[in-house]
């Protein structure tokens, strides 16, 4: 079957163009012969900003708690995940799912980038608190590998507009949001407590 070239349709408004024109205003579409369907290439659909985040369930974090893996007497940072092997790479940050809820007891205090609702609802019924908290790329960084950096500690940025509505949110117990700011300011004095990089301070403030 032939390919033929169809030229644009052109508005009043625009200035004709010669069809041997080698630089057109307007691309030329491809259409097959007899009436048949237009082809048009589009580039693939993907966000290429897009944030992953690892995901961690409920039972395997019970699992590793049972196994002495993960200390509880603290506050469970994305740093003990991944030096526990609970989780194996963050690139973004963590998501704490609930699958296998039932089978999670343990009372924590625990500090990730997202939570589901059932997650933050189990770990609160077992006597927990949950904070989600927003970490840029070179914040995780060094948050993961402190030994490569040296003071002065690059400033943690906040979250961009289109994040801050969720960790200013108490339901998603944002970390600045109004009624859990507080626990995240006890949760950073137990980070800076044990050597965890969190801000340039070191003395367990939320950056302005």
């Amino acid at each position: 079957m032939q390919l033929v070239r169809e030229q644009p349709q052109e508005e009043e408004s625009t200035v004709r163009i010669h069809a041997r024109d080698p630089y057109p205003l307007t691309a030329p579409t491809w259409v097959l012969s007899e009436d048949r369907p237009r082809f048009t290439a589009e580039s693939p659909k993907w966000n290429s900003h897009s944030l992953v985040y690892a995901p961690l369930n409920l039972d395997r974090l019970q699992q590793w708690i049972d196994a002495g893996r993960i200390d509880t007497s603290h506050v469970i940072t994305m740093k003990d995940l991944v030096d526990s092997r609970a989780i194996h790479q963050i690139k973004d940050g963590v998501k704490l799912l609930a699958d296998g809820k039932e089978k999670f007891h343990s009372k924590i205090r625990i500090d990730v980038s997202r939570a589901s609702n059932e997650a933050i609802k189990t770990i609160e019924q077992n006597g927990g608190q949950i904070v989600c908290s927003h970490y840029n790329k070179l914040a995780m960084r060094l948050l993961l590998k402190p030994q490569k950096f040296v003071p002065p500690y690059p400033r943690r940025a906040r979250p961009s507009p289109k994040l801050m509505s969720y960790y200013t949110s108490d339901e998603h117990r944002g970390y600045l949001s109004p009624s859990y700011s507080g626990v995240y300011q006890s949760f950073l004095e137990d980070m800076h407590g044990r050597g965890v990089c969190v801000s340039p301070n070191g003395q367990g403030r939320i950056e302005s």
